[in-house]
């Protein structure tokens, strides 16, 4: 089955702990080397932006099966541009809408909702849940210290930076690794469309 812009943002909430105007805002530019660099967010119910909720720019490493879905998801996109006589270029967004800009979050949000009801998630589970589970699974399933959770996920404080150990690339790496593991833990499932 071919994939599609907004399943492809739920992995990418998922598996980036992405804040839903993070992901939308998110061009093919701001992805590479198996990383997303989070540099701003899309001003709600414009094709504008704005910088990140903190203010501050963070790279968080891809999981294995999200570098494979954004692999495939590249070709499919820019055949689907081509198809539809538009220009694909790296500042194309990675979550489209049906005329080629960034999907808005009303529209995102009325997608999600139809979405959610096909499957048995609770009924006030949000695209921002993904990002919760995100940060559970880092912390609790994976082990992941919480500066390297925290950092990843651009929750920062004073505090917090005081009071946690330093974490390195090395670290993100590791846990981008392990949370990939569990999105896809067998050999057969490494696409998790």
């Amino acid at each position: 089955e071919p994939l599609a812009a907004k399943p492809v943002g739920v992995l990418l909430s998922l598996a980036c702990g992405l804040r839903e105007s993070e992901m939308l805002a998110l061009k093919w530019s701001d992805y590479g080397n198996g990383a997303i660099s989070v540099n701003k967010s899309l001003v709600r119910e414009k094709q504008a932006f704005k910088s990140a909720k903190n203010g501050e720019e963070r790279t968080v490493p891809c999981p294995p099966a999200l570098i494979a879905v954004l692999e495939d998801w590249k070709v499919q996109q820019q055949e689907w541009y081509a198809s539809h006589d538009l220009q694909w270029t790296e500042d194309a967004p990675i979550v489209n809408s049906r005329v080629g800009n960034h999907t808005l979050q009303r529209s995102y949000g009325k997608w999600f909702e139809r979405e959610r009801l096909r499957w048995p998630i609770p009924d006030d589970f949000t695209p921002h849940g993904l990002r919760h589970t995100y940060v559970t699974l880092l912390s609790r399933d994976c082990g992941v210290d919480a500066r390297t959770t925290r950092s990843m996920s651009g929750h920062k404080s004073e505090a917090a930076f005081q009071v946690y150990t330093h974490t390195n690339t090395e670290w993100q790496r590791r846990a981008a690794f392990e949370l990939g593991s569990i999105i896809a833990p067998d050999d057969d499932a490494v696409r998790c469309q």
